[in-house]
Parts: C-alpha cells; structure tokens; sequence
C-alpha cells in the first residue's frame, strides 16, 4: 500500500475537503443570480414582465436542483449551495421592487408620457392633461411667497404656483410640488426653484390628494384665484433630460451597491459553508 493511500485511511477527512473550484461556485453563483434578476427587474421589468419572471422560477428550480441531487449524492456543499441560491432569488426580488418604484417608476413615466415646450403658466392645464415634463416660456416662475406646506402623517406637502410675465385673471392651473421642501407659509425651496434659469416642470401624481389639499389652503391663506380646471403638480427642475437621467443613475448606483453588499455577504456564506465541511 502507497503512502497516500494509508495516509487516506488515517486521514478520512482529507478525501472529503471541498476543491477551491466548488468553494468559488458556492461563492459567485448566488451573487450571480442575485445581480442578474435585481438589475431586470430594475431595468427590464417594465417591458418583459414575464420573461423576467421565467427566470426567477428557473433560478428557484435550478436552487432546487441542487439541493435535491446534493442530498442523494451526500454533497453537503452542493445542498448549501443550493440553500444560498435560493436565498438569492427570494431576497433580490423586494430589493429590486424596491430601487424599481423609488426610481424607475417615475422614468418609465417620464420617458413614454408626453412632453411640451413653451408652455404659458395661463395656458389651460386640461390641455396638458397627458403631459409629463413641461417647458415653459421664459419668464415664467413659481411664486415660492405664496406657497403653503400642508402636513399630513408626519410628511410636509409643499405647493406654489407658476406665474407667468403678464398677469393673469385665472386661477393658476400649474403648481410646483415636492414634500418635506418648505415651511408652514413660504420658505419654498423644492427642486431647483431657486435656479433662475429653471424653466422645466416634471409631472407629479396626485393619488392620495394631499397636493390638491395644499393648493386649497394656499388659495385660501394667500387670497389667490381658484383654479377652475385640472391642476398639474410639478417637480421643478432645470432640464428635464437630466432630471430623468439622475434616476437612471441613481437607481444603477443603488443596483451596483446591493450587488456588492450580497458579494459580501455571499463569499461569508460560501466560505463558511467550506470550512464547516457541509
């Protein structure tokens, strides 16, 4: 008998240590899949929904897989392998919803909605019902002495109106919008209002109300005319192209962070499993 092999008799754990190959798998596969499905659903979701979802059940099979064939075949490391795949796929779905609606929902809005170049603040806001970003004439501005913030649920609703150069005897149809970005009565500050050359409105939705309660106070607290018609809540903003390429980016730099934070807490996994000799 050669050296090895009694070397192997006495030494039976030496057999069973994994190859560094299967350690690297263990490790990059899960970071792999978590990256892959967050970045489409971020990215790709919105027009190949069901491809994206063919995946994640493809992911959870191929994370079943191995755990099945590791426990026939006694491979633990197969089965953590396996367990860390499936960890993957079930945390990187709410993290890409996540960085999804935060950032790629308003994009997707902006870039299929409908966009109009100068527009006057006494132009009628039913007539841009359908609009998502609005330039206006130069001139026009937002009446940040005349806005109101409107509190509800611990969130500061902020409104004040665009104004044209020339009065007008409408009520003002468009208002510029954010939370938490002025004071009870004025100190408007939302987006970049204090930006003189700031021209540009990105549509804001209204879902729950709150801005449209706002308006109703400023109407009331700085004695301005009703709006008679459909009201517009906008972002305002300098250049509407670079408004909706910071989401762009922001949500690949939340996409790149969560990718990295799951590598590290990947390779921690993979190696542990390694040296636990699972």
């Amino acid at each position: 008998m050669r050296f090895s092999e009694r070397a192997s008799l006495t030494n039976p754990t030496k057999q069973t240590l994994p190859r560094p190959v299967d350690v690297i798998v263990t490790v990059l596969l899960p970071w792999l899949i978590f990256s892959l499905i967050v970045s489409l659903l971020v990215f790709a979701y919105e027009d190949y929904g069901p491809i994206v979802w063919a995946l994640v059940v493809v992911c959870l099979l191929l994370s079943l897989l191995f755990v099945t064939t590791g426990v026939a075949v006694k491979r633990p490391l197969q089965v953590a392998l396996g367990l860390l795949v499936l960890t993957s796929v079930g945390v990187s779905i709410p993290v890409g919803f996540c960085i999804e609606s935060e950032f790629m929902v308003d994009f997707w809005r902006v870039d299929n909605g409908a966009s109009y170049k100068q527009v006057s603040a006494s132009d009628p806001a039913v007539a841009r019902s359908d609009a998502a970003v609005l330039e206006f004439v130069a001139g026009t501005s937002v009446d940040a002495k005349s806005s109101v913030g409107y509190m509800k649920r611990g969130t500061v609703y902020c409104v004040a109106p665009v104004v044209g150069a020339a009065a007008s005897d409408a009520g003002p149809g468009y208002w510029a919008a954010g939370t938490d970005c002025c004071e009870q009565r004025g100190g408007f500050s939302c987006g970049d209002v204090k930006d003189p050359h700031a021209l540009t409105g990105v549509a804001i939705p209204d879902e729950e109300g709150h801005f449209a309660t706002a308006v109703r106070a400023a109407v009331s607290t700085h004695g301005l005319t009703e709006p008679s018609g459909k009201i517009i809540f906008l972002d305002w903003t300098a250049s509407g192209p670079k408004y909706k390429e910071g989401l762009w980016t922001n949500a690949a730099l939340f996409v790149m962070v969560s990718s990295t934070v799951h590598f590290g807490i990947s390779a921690c996994g993979g190696i542990f499993a390694a040296r636990a000799k699972l």
